[in-house]
């Protein structure tokens, strides 16, 4: 199908049209053809044409024109689009779609993909990203998408492509997330309160003391603060949503919905907070007192994204260089560390950090002992000497 434009004789404005030929029905052997036009806008034109194509395959008929790549990829995306999936997962696997694999095998009708040409994709992925396989299976998903269910092609040419498997890297290469000693977070939390940014102290505070994720802080209402019991509720997030509008989504997962309990001085901050975003945000014309106000929003009463959290971070840790790095992702870690030093089980701290399993949990707890291994060798020595003494 091809989109053109046109000038529209009644209004004398631009206009696009999609024209031209879908496929033939199985039954009749008619050939089927569709043509669409009024659209304001060629993003317009384009969805319209994705739309037709898509239901052209529902209707259980085949397109006996050959697909390139790059068409059979955008009517993948939006069958998995409308998959039980996460928009923000969504939107960062379309970016991967349509950033990294089209612009490599696009232009290339389906049928004339090779397995040299897979395997070429499949080197240049590993030796230039981390989450390479994420991409080669992406690819290969949609390559096996044209054979199984458009039927443009008898065999996937991804299926015998070798993996490289990369070198494991020295320990001293790996990333780790930072993460601080008790006394590196009194500190921090100390210079963050010097900012004189209250709404920036309160969400760096309660990210310290919970370890709740970036998007998790954004997305808490007053109401998930109960001020009797000491305890905060999880139950949203702010995420990633289309052409990234922030929007309130889910949690990570069934198990980061979870109920917590928060330290006096925590609650007390929080409290602080919220008188202070009252007095704030009535003097900007906005009143605070609806059951589904946010803890953290901007002059205009609205939802942060996650990196706010992330952004007054770093203005911390540029105001005090001494403080080293940190993340967003970094404070949970620290979390984690001092939960585990303060004697709570790898049980205890999964369910509250709002982990699936024990094994982000087991990493840090593996981590940190470090330091006491550095002991072993000379404690080992020591009791040998003993015995030979």
């Amino acid at each position: 199908m091809k989109i053109s434009k046109y000038i529209d004789k009644k209004t004398n404005k631009t206009m696009y049209r999609v024209k031209g030929y879908l496929g033939t029905d199985p039954i009749t052997g008619k050939k089927i053809y569709k043509n669409m036009s009024g659209f304001a806008k060629k993003r317009d034109a384009e969805i319209a044409e994705r739309k037709a194509k898509q239901e052209f395959l529902k209707a259980g008929t085949i397109n006996t024109d050959r697909l390139k790549f790059e068409e059979v990829a955008k009517i993948w995306l939006e069958t998995y689009e409308m998959s039980n999936i996460k928009e923000s997962t969504f939107q960062i696997q379309r970016d991967i779609v349509l950033n990294h694999i089209v612009p490599i095998l696009g232009k290339h009708y389906v049928d004339k993909i090779t397995p040299i040409m897979c395997q070429s994709l499949v080197n240049k992925f590993t030796r230039e990203f981390t989450n390479y396989s994420n991409m080669i299976g992406l690819a290969t998903r949609i390559l096996e998408y044209a054979r199984k269910t458009l039927k443009l092609i008898d065999d996937n040419p991804m299926k015998d492509v070798e993996r490289p498997r990369k070198a494991r890297k020295l320990k001293s290469e790996r990333y780790e997330a930072p993460y601080f000693s008790r006394e590196e977070l009194v500190y921090f939390l100390e210079c963050a309160k010097k900012m004189n940014d209250p709404k920036a102290y309160a969400i760096i505070h309660l990210m310290s003391f919970t370890g709740i994720r970036e998007g998790e802080a954004c997305g808490l209402m007053w109401k998930d603060f109960d001020e009797v019991n000491n305890t905060i509720t999880i139950e949203r997030a702010i995420i990633r949503g289309k052409n990234f509008e922030k929007k309130v989504g889910t949690t990570k997962s069934s198990a980061s919905e979870r109920t917590i309990s928060i330290d006096d001085e925590t609650a007390q901050v929080l409290r602080n907070w919220k008188s202070k975003q009252k007095e704030i945000m009535f003097m900007l014309g906005y009143n605070t007192s609806g059951k589904n106000q946010f803890m953290f929003t901007n002059d205009k009463n609205e939802i942060y994204q996650p990196l706010y959290a992330y952004d007054r971070i770093q203005a911390v840790c540029k105001k005090f260089p001494e403080i080293g790095k940190m993340t967003a992702h970094g404070l949970r870690h620290t979390n984690v560390t001092l939960l585990l030093e303060a004697g709570m089980s790898i049980k205890e701290v999964q369910e509250r950090l709002g982990h699936e399993n024990t094994k982000m949990v087991l990493e840090v707890y593996s981590h940190i002992n470090k330091e006491s291994s550095k002991k072993i060798g000379n404690d080992f020595a020591d009791f040998v000497k003993k015995v030979n003494g």
